[in-house]
């Protein structure tokens, strides 16, 4: 009993340290996450876990954070998140992760970091599994994970996709991070990130490409032999995208494409109208030159189907400025098609 009541002591006197006594950087998140840590044990976890040592600090080099069941000097519990998220100003001069330090993103971008390192902290403590084999995303954090997110209203998650069937269903390895909508963390942080954060990037250098392995080609295979060609459609599209979400003019990309901008990065200004009657134009013209853009990837394309609107009506010109818009380039989460295909 003695040994717990030490226990008890030393975690809450560390507590009380990092919110009153640690130096002003860090003690700006110490009291941000402290009691969100506190109200998730309360909410989440009915108070059954041991509050953590909060560490700020070096983490391995594909992680963004980890939890383990004890501190380096034998105390229960640790949660370190890594310093380079934690403090961009200072380590990151490059802006790989965040666009812009302290803002309202990169905090909601550590919160989320925390709230998985948390549901780590539950299967460690309260379940005894380190779950290795899945490198702590396996079958028990994948059921606690979907057992929060339920009740933020988030969309479920697997532990592994087994086949074509699983091709767009988000994995556990990067919740909560992977099922946000859209936008969640704004543009202050970069693609970049949030593909390191998912799982999907590794420790690829900004803008660079990474040759198919030969088990994509073996899939390549596979398909064609099964006459699987929209499988296989689908799949080289999810390869573009993810490598078009990498680089650094993705965060720019990122606001033009999602109409916050227009190409000389002059902020929208108002809703944009869209009239049903150009999709029936000329038989679906319209219609069915924004499925095949969106279906092939073929954005190259996108100025004939500015062409096409005009035809139909279409007088917007932030519509048709955007369509033919080159400087950027275009990916999968352009405004415009989004609006027409909805």
């Amino acid at each position: 009993m003695a040994r717990k009541e030490h226990q008890d002591r030393e975690r809450r006197d560390h507590a009380a340290f990092t919110i009153h006594g640690s130096e002003e950087r860090y003690r700006v998140w110490f009291q941000e996450l402290r009691p969100l840590w506190t109200k998730w044990n309360t909410e989440f976890f009915d108070g059954r876990l041991k509050e953590p040592h909060i560490l700020i600090g070096r983490t391995a080099p594909r992680s963004l954070g980890h939890c383990s069941p004890m501190t380096g000097y034998g105390a229960p519990a640790e949660i370190t998140l890594n310093e380079r998220l934690m403090f961009p100003a200072e380590m990151d001069e490059q802006r790989e992760w965040i666009v812009n330090p302290w803002s309202p993103g990169h905090r909601l971008f550590v919160v989320d970091l925390l709230l998985r390192l948390t549901v780590q902290q539950y299967v460690l403590e309260e379940l005894g599994a380190d779950e290795a084999s899945y490198r702590g995303y396996g079958p028990l954090f994948t059921e606690q994970a979907n057992r929060v997110g339920l009740k933020l209203d988030l969309a479920p998650v697997i532990v592994r996709r087994r086949g074509v069937e699983d091709s767009n269903r988000p994995v556990a390895s990067g919740w909560p991070f992977c099922v946000r909508a859209e936008g969640y963390y704004g543009d202050d942080v970069t693609e970049r990130l949030s593909e390191f954060a998912i799982g999907t990037s590794g420790t690829r250098a900004p803008g660079a490409t990474v040759p198919p392995s030969q088990g994509i080609w073996e899939m390549v295979l596979f398909f064609l032999a099964a006459n699987k060609t929209d499988d296989l459609r689908q799949m080289a599209a999810a390869y573009l995208d993810r490598l078009q979400a990498v680089g650094p003019n993705a965060p720019v990309l990122a606001r033009f494409e999602r109409g916050a901008e227009d190409e000389d990065g002059e902020p929208f200004v108002g809703e944009v109208d869209f009239d049903s009657t150009w999709l029936q134009w000329n038989g679906g013209t319209v219609r069915n030159l924004a499925h095949a853009i969106h279906a092939f990837r073929a954005y190259a394309e996108l100025p004939i189907l500015a062409d096409a609107l005009e035809e139909a009506g279409c007088a917007d010109g932030r519509i048709l400025r955007h369509l033919r818009a080159r400087t950027k380039g275009h990916d999968s989460r352009c405004w415009v098609l989004k609006r027409l295909l909805a």
